[in-house]
């Protein structure tokens, strides 16, 4: 059987400024970073198989600040495997051990401190292709995250999901359906969450070079939290609170590439586990544009919006976090580019009725060299 090799070895030298490292309200530091990224991702194609991987690692040091220094890390390894002519096996797994903020705002739009973040996770699935235009899928996540600063509560989640697809007669429209069932538990403070999710929707190909997706449906969960309240003498007393509340899914994106421009867009809806110790109704939306003004020179301008806020009745929590910023690359050479950015951040603590701001600003130089080959 033939075989198909990628291996891509790259290396990035740069810095940044930021602002506000810890994206605070009050005693912001600021200070000047010196980072490295070295790196290899790798593919691996067959008649029968697929595999994609990432190794890479991310030391940082602060020029001011140098108790921050850290090393991180990214291990991702995702595939599929034709087992048998209608059934398929599927993979993902990765280790992230993250101190930059951005893996926590990106899945449930939480803001936590530069202390490290680490995630593990783990996908088994199956896909049944029940004729030429239906497939069935089942697939199991497992994922940890546990927070090296006290302040954040580690928790776990198991997901099963079943989910149905059905490509209509003109090739281009296939629908979706998906039912799953996910369960969240803090290694402390005894809340658990159980949410059903029903959904179903369109994946739509307008063109070659233009394609859309639009889901949506509904998250029921029923939630045991922790609630403190005031008894006789005034001390506070912990119970445990049992509810359920429904809220709605939706998960929208669209990808329309040009010769020489590309531009990505999305929004959803969903509840997300968070460092706070509860789940969050999570909203993001985001946009990117991406331009090549010459064979050499690219620009770009890339934007997102995070609103969470607290299942709790209460609402103790509620954030609005938004950036936007440009940035261009120039290839030197072949092999080596040039990277320069700048992005605006800003942060509003809706229940508290304040806010704050950030800037970053980088210049990146990446060598790689790139090997293929087939057997």
């Amino acid at each position: 059987m033939g075989a198909d090799w990628a291996v891509v070895p790259q290396i990035r030298l740069g810095g940044e400024f930021d602002s506000n490292l810890n994206y605070s309200f009050r005693n912001r530091l600021s200070d000047l970073i010196l980072k490295a990224w070295p790196s290899v991702d790798f593919t691996y194609t067959s008649e029968v198989s697929q595999y994609t991987g990432r190794l890479a690692l991310t030391g940082m040091h602060y020029l001011k600040n140098s108790e921050l220094d850290k090393i991180d890390q990214y291990f991702s390894l995702t595939g599929r495997r034709q087992v048998l002519p209608r059934l398929g096996v599927t993979f993902s797994g990765s280790y992230i051990l993250d101190s930059t903020l951005q893996e926590e705002l990106t899945e449930a739009g939480f803001i936590i401190t530069r202390r490290p973040r680490q995630s593990y996770r783990l996908g088994p699935g199956l896909a049944y292709q029940l004729t030429e235009r239906d497939t069935l899928s089942l697939e199991y996540g497992f994922g940890q995250v546990i927070y090296q600063d006290p302040e954040f509560r580690d928790y776990t989640t198991h997901r099963l999901s079943l989910g149905y697809g059905h490509l209509l007669a003109n090739e281009r429209t296939t629908l979706r359906a998906v039912v799953a069932g996910q369960a969240v538990d803090y290694s402390e403070g005894g809340s658990r969450y159980r949410t059903l999710n029903v959904a179903a929707g369109v994946e739509h190909k307008v063109a070659e070079d233009f394609g859309l997706t639009a889901l949506a449906g509904v998250n029921v969960t029923r939630l045991r939290e922790q609630v403190g309240e005031r008894g006789p003498g005034g001390l506070l007393v912990i119970r445990p609170e049992t509810r359920v509340q429904a809220g709605p899914f939706v998960e929208l994106a669209a990808t329309r590439r040009w010769p020489r421009t590309s531009l990505t867009a999305g929004v959803n809806r969903t509840e997300a586990p968070s460092g706070g110790g509860r789940l969050l109704e999570y909203y993001r939306a985001f946009v990117g544009l991406d331009h090549a003004l010459t064979e050499r020179l690219k620009a770009g301008v890339d934007g997102s919006l995070y609103y969470s806020t607290s299942s709790r009745e209460e609402r103790d929590y509620e954030n609005l976090v938004f950036s936007l910023g440009p940035q261009v690359g120039y290839q030197l050479t072949e092999r080596l580019t040039l990277t320069s950015g700048y992005r605006f951040g800003y942060r509003e603590d809706l229940q508290a009725d304040r806010n704050t701001h950030r800037h970053q600003v980088w210049l990146y130089l990446s060598y790689s060299w790139p090997w293929h080959w087939q057997r």
